[in-house]
């Protein structure tokens, strides 16, 4: 997915976000989620539709799903940054999901998760 040749900063959350710490694939997943800032919600977009996602659903400021023809979906969290660095998350219902700035700078072996997308 690339979106680091985008210049596009996101994190996994989820499933695939502890198999990338763990390096290894503990389980079947049937999507991977990213969170992604709001500002770039369009560049990801974009981004994947590159690689033969569609929006299948949602949209931003809110979370949106993308699909590829194999049935592979991305969901992303698009969220906004407060001055202390939490990331703020609108879910459908109108309230927030906060990730907390200690959080986000977590790291793992992600490139055998990315290409199993």
């Amino acid at each position: 997915m690339h979106l680091n040749a985008h210049d596009i900063g996101a994190w996994l959350e989820g499933g695939w976000a502890i198999d990338a710490l763990l390096g290894e694939q503990t389980r079947v997943h049937d999507d991977l989620t990213l969170v992604a800032p709001l500002d770039d919600s369009t560049r990801v977009e974009r981004s994947l539709k590159e690689h033969g996602y569609i929006r299948a659903a949602g949209g931003s400021p809110l979370s949106f799903e993308l699909v590829d023809n194999e049935g592979h979906q991305v969901d992303v969290h698009p969220v906004a940054f407060t001055g202390r660095g939490d990331g703020i998350y609108r879910m459908a219902s109108g309230e927030n999901w906060v990730y907390p700035a200690e959080g986000l700078p977590a790291s793992g072996a992600s490139s055998d998760v990315m290409s199993r997308v």
